[in-house]
């Protein structure tokens, strides 16, 4: 019932959006740059180029050249914004589909001269190069509908594990995400601990409030991210309890960790959490050797756990282990 210059124009403005959304999650899901401006340019000139090809030129040729290439235009520019080959299967197979889209549309635009002779807006549908569109898009758009199911599946999965292993108030590890993370010993690798006890905790609860003792929590927590080696981790396994594991580490180097850590918390300027007094911290070390069916990750805190509760009751605010003084 309409005219067919005005169908072949809204199809073309049709693709373009379509592949400027599908170019905006592409960047959304790997995190590239958005320069909104230049992906703008691009999608107005992915709707003017074809319809000045049906408006204007008023050929097929035309028009389909214009589509093609403004497309993968679009599309192209997305892909050069984010990782050319992500860790992930799925989002490996992403990036390889998309790609596949820009060489599909440039070689059918590279056939137009062989499939479309003889061809216009009436009959295009009919052409050769009518079909081997319509049978790339259903390939195409069906393989991108999987993957995008599949990628979502594998964000929640991910998701789920990760707050199973996550505590969610400071960003550490659980006792759980801690046992995981740590793994079985290696033999001939000592692995060190720390039991972490911040001192006096209770007293901060209920002079200033549970959501004081929060933002303390979290505060220690980002000193204990800023104090640590690289490869180590750090964990939440209880109210105001912490553990450290060193990979690799004596426990002469633990002690020098721990002598960090608490050197931080002194030069920390507490009141921006909202309490007026410093806060300390005792510290028990502990040494899981690589071999013995009883060098587990949890023996070794139960020794460091020993020097914690050594530590504590010689007056707090102190460090404690088998090297420590």
């Amino acid at each position: 019932m309409l005219p067919i210059e005005i169908v072949a124009v809204s199809a073309d403005t049709l693709f373009a959006l379509a592949f400027y959304h599908y170019a905006s999650a592409l960047l959304v899901r790997f995190g590239g740059p958005v320069v909104s401006w230049l992906r703008l340019v691009l999608l107005v000139i992915s709707i003017a180029a074809p319809a000045i090809g049906v408006l204007w030129i008023g050929t097929l040729q035309a028009e389909l050249i214009a589509s093609d290439v403004t497309c993968s235009l679009q599309l192209a520019l997305a892909l050069v914004l984010i990782p050319l080959w992500p860790k992930s299967g799925i989002n490996r197979a992403i990036v390889a589909l998309s790609w596949f889209n820009i060489v599909d549309n440039l070689i059918r635009t590279a056939s137009i001269p062989f499939t479309t002779g003889g061809t216009s807006f009436d009959t295009f549908l009919g052409s050769e190069y009518g079909y081997l569109m319509q049978a790339t898009a259903m390939v195409t758009g069906f393989a991108f509908a999987i993957l995008a199911l599949a990628s979502i599946m594998s964000d929640v999965v991910a998701a789920h594990r990760r707050d199973a292993l996550i505590d969610p108030l400071t960003g550490l590890l659980n006792r759980r995400g801690l046992e995981v993370t740590a793994g079985p010993g290696q033999a001939g690798r000592p692995d060190s601990v720390i039991s972490v006890d911040l001192d006096h905790f209770k007293r901060v609860n209920d002079t200033y409030g549970h959501e004081v003792g929060d933002r303390v929590l979290v505060a220690f927590a980002d000193l204990i991210h800023r104090t640590l080696p690289r490869g180590c981790a750090g964990a939440r396994v209880g109210g105001e309890e912490f553990v450290v594991w060193l990979p690799g580490r004596t426990m002469s180097q633990a002690e020098m960790i721990a002598v960090r850590l608490r050197a931080s918390m002194a030069a920390h300027d507490w009141t921006e959490e909202g309490i007026d007094e410093r806060q300390t911290a005792s510290f028990g070390l502990g040494l899981r050797l690589g071999e013995g069916a009883d060098e587990t990750l949890a023996a070794a805190i139960r020794r460091a756990d020993i020097r914690l509760y050594e530590a504590k009751r010689t007056g707090r605010d102190r460090i404690r282990g088998q090297v420590a003084a």
